[in-house]
């Protein structure tokens, strides 16, 4: 395997994600995918999305703030949800439900520490791969933070999209992508079936 230039190396590092995936304009917020031509496509996207949630059993839908509050839960941890958008090389138009984790309450915060490598980790991670010419074999877990187990309830506010009455709320069942207690609940979860396997930390 030849060496990698020092220009092609210093490329990879300082790759940024375009705005365009795969000559689609990828949008930013729910406005602009309306707006956008593959409109058809990203609302399809979105319906997909939800259908996968309810699936999977994500929510327990049709809650009221008066239902919430009684709970003792605080008003201003009912976060938002927002939408994030993606092209896929398969060619699927992928939209992600995210909840608004910047908005959560300290008070529904437990767990948080979930070590991540970084992209210039990954980056450097291939690299040598590649110098040393080593086979690499990647995997992918559907809905992955979906398989965690929350210690605690959380509540978002149905996107407009979803709702059925004006001001429904969702208790959020399985750690959704973006709550800030997510990732460490899927670390916590792989941690413990890596060690079942013999794995040590």
């Amino acid at each position: 395997v030849p060496h990698l230039c020092p220009r092609t190396t210093r490329a990879i590092f300082k790759a940024r994600q375009t705005i365009f995936q795969g000559g689609v304009r990828i949008p930013n917020s729910d406005a602009e995918a309306e707006q956008s031509p593959e409109w058809r496509q990203w609302a399809a996207g979105l319906a997909l999305e939800y259908v996968r949630l309810t699936k999977v059993g994500a929510f327990k839908k049709g809650l009221s703030l008066s239902m919430v509050l009684k709970t003792g839960y605080p008003k201003s941890g009912i976060v938002l949800m927002q939408h994030v958008y993606a092209f896929k090389h398969s060619g699927e138009f992928r939209v992600r439900a995210v909840a608004r984790g910047d908005r959560q309450h300290p008070s529904t915060v437990t767990l948080t520490f979930a070590p991540t490598a970084s992209m210039l980790t990954v980056r450097l991670f291939y690299l040598i791969a590649i110098e040393e010419s080593h086979t690499v074999i990647n995997g992918d877990v559907p809905q992955a933070f979906l398989q965690g187990v929350q210690d605690t309830p959380f509540y978002l506010w149905a996107p407009k999209s979803q709702r059925t009455f004006p001001g429904e709320i969702y208790q959020v069942l399985l750690p959704l992508y973006g709550f800030r207690s997510s990732a460490a609940y899927w670390f916590r979860e792989c941690r413990t079936f890596l060690e079942s396997l013999g794995f040590v930390m």
